[in-house]
């Protein structure tokens, strides 16, 4: 007998709190439904548009392209040396700084070529590589000199001179 009173004990117990329990539920907030509000609507206005023009748009400008070989012309009287290299005497502009530099000379490939065989020589340059175009012309020559390289490049420029350029 004791058990079942203690078991109904228990069962009112757990009842009694059930609802002191749901006492502190927060009890739901009531959802507001949107109500219908009418808009005005505006009435349509005439207004007096002119008719589109039949005249011509202008066409956009072209920017002229520039020959990157005249781009590389240089300016400037040409120095006598660069970086102890001597610029060929002939030489009829030149500019350039401490990486590179460029400039130009009426002479033929092979003429510029020999001239800078002999005195690199001279200064203890050794040729390392030649490059030629797809007609065998020489266009590029490299030379070494202990962990030093520097490239000597031609390009035909405008009004029959070379470009030379080091780098």
């Amino acid at each position: 007998m004791k058990k079942i009173q203690i078991t109904v004990s228990l069962l009112l117990l757990l009842i009694s709190l059930s609802t002191a329990c749901s006492a502190f539920t927060p009890e739901p907030t009531p959802t507001v439904a949107p109500t219908a509000t009418e808009t005005p609507v505006p009435s349509p206005t005439t207004t007096n548009t002119p008719p589109p023009s039949l005249t011509p748009t202008t066409k956009p400008t072209h920017t002229p392209t520039v020959d990157p070989i005249e781009a590389l012309m240089p300016v400037g009287d040409p120095a006598a040396e660069w970086q102890g290299i001597p610029i060929m005497p002939e030489a009829v502009a030149g500019e350039g700084d401490s990486s590179s530099y460029r400039f130009a000379i009426e002479a033929t490939k092979f003429e510029i070529q020999a001239y800078y065989n002999r005195e690199m020589g001279k200064l203890g340059w050794e040729t390392f590589a030649t490059g030629t175009n797809d007609a065998g012309e020489v266009i590029m020559i490299m030379y070494s000199k202990g962990d030093e390289i520097t490239t000597i490049s031609f390009l035909k420029g405008p009004d029959g001179l070379i470009i030379v350029m080091f780098v």
